[in-house]
């Protein structure tokens, strides 16, 4: 499985898990063993990569940041991130007939609701087709991504202070961003943090203790 892509591993994952389901139908007991022990080795390969792809990609941000942002700073979303409906920043953003774009659950509610009018201009819907924004969701993405690493390495450097009042807001930002990112906790671990948040752990702080596992538990599960 060596220099092949993360695609071509899963697509001949799906192959060996329909030849095994074949093999069972006919109780050919022998070529099944064989092909879960194929199939265990192409899962562990296509995770290895998934997770050398992470790393990468983490890296890549890290130094670009390092290059650009001298002080580390987070940048607040920019207004056309944000849904015209809920005021929050899209995770799945959908353009509609009159041009605009909304978050996809957002302007499907409005529609269940008997909206025919675009909400913006007020103008009669000439369908209900949904089209996903792919320019901006990636946009979004990049600059969710960009304030994470950011988020990241600030709490380094108030781990590393050993500052009680620092510390406790490094573990208090981790914990918010392992909420809000479902992907990319496992970036804590190519930063190196655990061994600096197992080092603030002091088992007579309750706040303390209950951020470190809250954060701990959260990558190990992500790793998983």
């Amino acid at each position: 499985v060596d220099g092949q892509s993360p695609s071509y591993i899963s697509s001949e994952l799906h192959r060996f898990k329909r030849d095994i389901d074949e093999a069972e139908r006919k109780k050919e007991l022998r070529d099944v063993k064989y092909m879960q022990q194929v199939m265990a080795l192409l899962s562990q390969a296509d995770a290895d990569m998934a997770l050398e792809t992470s790393r990468k990609q983490y890296m890549e941000l890290r130094r670009a940041i390092s290059r650009s942002h001298e002080n580390f700073t987070t940048h607040k979303p920019y207004s056309h991130f944000k849904c015209p409906l809920t005021g929050k920043v899209m995770s799945d953003p959908v353009l509609i007939s009159g041009g605009y774009t909304y978050e996809r659950e957002a302007i499907e509610r409005e529609i269940a609701r008997g909206g025919l009018r675009d909400p913006i201009t007020g103008q009669v819907l000439q369908d209900y087709l949904l089209t996903p924004n792919h320019a901006l969701y990636f946009t979004i993405n990049l600059w969710r991504q960009q304030n994470y690493v950011v988020r990241i390495l600030k709490s380094k450097i108030k781990l590393e202070t050993r500052l009680d009042s620092e510390q406790l807001r490094a573990l208090a930002d981790l914990s918010e961003l392992c909420k809000e990112s479902v992907n990319d906790k496992k970036w804590i671990i190519f930063e190196s943090l655990l061994p600096l948040i197992l080092e603030a752990l002091k088992p007579e702080d309750i706040e303390r203790r209950a951020l470190c596992f809250s954060v701990l538990l959260a990558v190990v599960k992500d790793s998983n």
